[in-house]
């Protein structure tokens, strides 16, 4: 049974939240219109298009929401409530925004591919192979949405000490743990821990859908989609990590 404290902490988080949700859907619907007035894209690729917003949706909510508790940082962190819970109603809150939104938009894709005369059972196919998509999308977004918590938790310790040049800083640690993570992928060893567990999901829909590849699978349209669950243990355990550290440098180095 949810407690009345966790309620609490994720009313306080969507009333928080509206506006960026509802300039999603606004961004969202002028792009369908743009695209529509300048290109020869029909609207259900303008809409299957928009899905690649998938990777960004649960990132943005997480640090806009963070961003606006550094407004009453102390408040935050002097909460009664533990670190992971006020930390897990943001994740929470963003990932069923980030599904409902992609859901919606790939129930409106698909009711006009059949509009247009695609049969039923075209319909269904259509929209199976989009919530695989929209599922396997929303949780690959949680690694990178763990790498912007962690490294704005060293932004708030570090503008402490060095105020303005924390961000100099940040960057600087983000551009090196780029570089350190694309020499591990190029070695055999990181092969050898990720490229096991090989799922194939059929995909016979040539041309209708957007191409769109990202780790740790690909899917593409026209070919079989490619899953390794080696990768989702690897970059898993690598977030599980992060947030460890983040989690900790939140509740017990973070000054206010």
């Amino acid at each position: 049974m949810i407690s009345s404290a966790f309620k609490g902490l994720y009313i306080k988080e969507w009333k928080m939240m509206k506006g960026f949700y509802i300039g999603q859907f606004i961004v969202a619907l002028i792009i369908v219109i743009v695209a529509d007035a300048m290109s020869d894209a029909s609207i259900f690729e303008s809409l299957v298009g928009l899905l690649t917003f998938g990777f960004i949706i649960l990132p943005g909510a997480v640090l806009y929401s963070l961003n606006t508790e550094t407004n009453q940082l102390e408040i935050f962190l002097h909460n009664p409530q533990s670190i992971h819970k006020m930390l897990f109603v943001k994740f929470l809150n963003g990932l069923f925004f980030a599904f409902s939104f992609l859901l919606l938009l790939a129930v409106i894709a698909v009711s006009f591919e059949m509009i247009w005369g695609a049969s039923i059972q075209s319909g269904l196919d259509s929209f199976s192979f989009l919530l695989i998509l929209i599922i396997n999308m929303v949780v690959v977004s949680i690694y990178p949405t763990v790498i912007l918590v962690f490294f704005w938790t060293l932004h708030q310790i570090w503008r402490t000490y060095i105020h303005g040049l924390s961000i100099v800083a940040v960057v600087l640690l983000l551009i090196i743990g780029v570089q350190l993570m694309g020499v591990l992928r190029s070695t055999n060893f990181y092969d050898v821990l990720t490229k096991w567990g090989v799922i194939s999901i059929p995909n016979d829909h040539s041309g209708d859908y957007l191409s769109i590849s990202f780790v740790p699978g690909q899917i593409s349209g026209g070919v079989d989609a490619t899953i390794f669950f080696g990768l989702y243990v690897f970059y898993g355990l690598l977030a599980l990590l992060l947030y460890g550290v983040s989690a900790y440098l939140l509740d017990r180095k973070v000054e206010v």
